[in-house]
């Protein structure tokens, strides 16, 4: 089954391949007419780890292959953990200070290993042997490295070598699942920041995979993609205005679903998406501002555009701004149940 893997950075460089691989799979191989619950294929802002107390695909003979070849290694085992918001992902880690290894698994996606080293100056040392990766951006203070073929023992050099003399924090049983979560988080908030994924990731991806996928079959599963993550950020950025402004749940419910956000970037014909899922415009004009405007890369001036073409009663007013998970402003609409746009 030919995927799409995707990886995000540091200690978690590849927790993320699976879920992102088998969405953006399902997208660009069956795209619309695959009925699935969006929320069920969507990266999470956070995780947290749970210890699974049995295990089943430690069992396997590949499992059982590789953690032998790390326990030959010098490195301890550790537990074995699913991810509350991962269903189906699974990870079992290893320890030989400063060096932390982590064995992931997931029914398609398959077993694959990092190992990760972070120096005291910042800098995580991942190497790893996931089958793609190349083609994503990393954050700053990362240095990665994929080798497909390599086995552990063969990996476990290669760190050795970068990491040399430099002097490293220590991760342990005691801390992994702390540290595991902060760097997960570190990760998804450069990638969003950072405008999420981008087109040109997803097409070097594309060709990475060796297969020849059609420009509008990767064109909409990207599309689909900035979707689920425009989705994302609405919940994410209204559930943070509410902290900051300690709003209770109950008042901030009255006027929550008459709430809409403008990011500082993403995808425009992914976004105008957005603004007709939520109301702001019918369907037939989603279409024609999409023709409009498929080539305006300013989301804020784009809205501003929509925003003052409608009637002065009916214009959606600035309600507020987060800068979690991306800088964004949020606007209420005035009349929900009779905008005609």
């Amino acid at each position: 089954m030919e995927l799409f893997l995707q990886i995000l950075g540091g200690i978690v460089l590849f927790i993320v391949l699976a879920i992102l691989a088998i969405y953006l799979y399902i997208r660009i191989k069956l795209g619309k007419y695959y009925n699935c619950d969006a929320d069920s294929e969507e990266t999470p802002l956070l995780i947290h780890l749970n210890e699974d107390p049995m295990p089943e695909w430690t069992s396997g003979k590949h499992a059982q292959s590789i953690e032998q070849s790390l326990l030959d290694l010098q490195f301890k085992a550790g537990k074995v953990y699913t991810i509350y918001e991962m269903p189906g992902y699974q990870l079992k880690a290893f320890f030989n200070s400063p060096y932390t290894a982590v064995m992931y698994y997931h029914e398609i996606a398959g077993l694959w290993i990092d190992i990760v080293a972070e120096t005291v100056d910042g800098l995580a040392i991942t190497v790893s042997n996931a089958p793609m990766g190349e083609a994503l951006n990393n954050r700053a203070g990362t240095d990665k490295h994929f080798h497909k073929t390599y086995q552990a023992a063969e990996l476990f050099e290669k760190i050795k070598a970068l990491v040399n003399d430099q002097s490293c924090i220590k991760v342990d049983e005691n801390n992994f699942r702390e540290y595991f979560e902060t760097e997960y988080k570190k990760d998804m908030l450069w990638k969003n920041r950072n405008g999420g994924i981008s087109l040109e990731e997803f097409i070097d991806t594309a060709k990475a995979t060796n297969k020849n996928y059609s420009d509008s079959a990767i064109n909409e599963a990207f599309i689909e993609t900035k979707c689920q993550e425009l989705g994302q950020w609405h919940y994410a950025a209204l559930e943070e205005y509410k902290n900051l402004h300690k709003t209770s749940h109950d008042d901030f419910e009255e006027i929550e679903y008459n709430l809409i956000i403008v990011p500082s970037q993403t995808n425009t014909i992914a976004y105008i998406d957005y603004l007709y899922e939520h109301a702001y415009l019918t369907e037939e004009n989603s279409e024609k501002f999409k023709k409009i405007h498929d080539k305006d890369m300013d989301i804020t001036r784009l809205f501003e555009t929509i925003n003052e073409s409608f009637s002065p009663e009916l214009r959606a007013t600035k309600f507020g701004e987060v800068d979690y998970p991306i800088q964004i402003s949020i606007y209420k609409i005035r009349d929900l149940a009779h905008n005609n746009w």
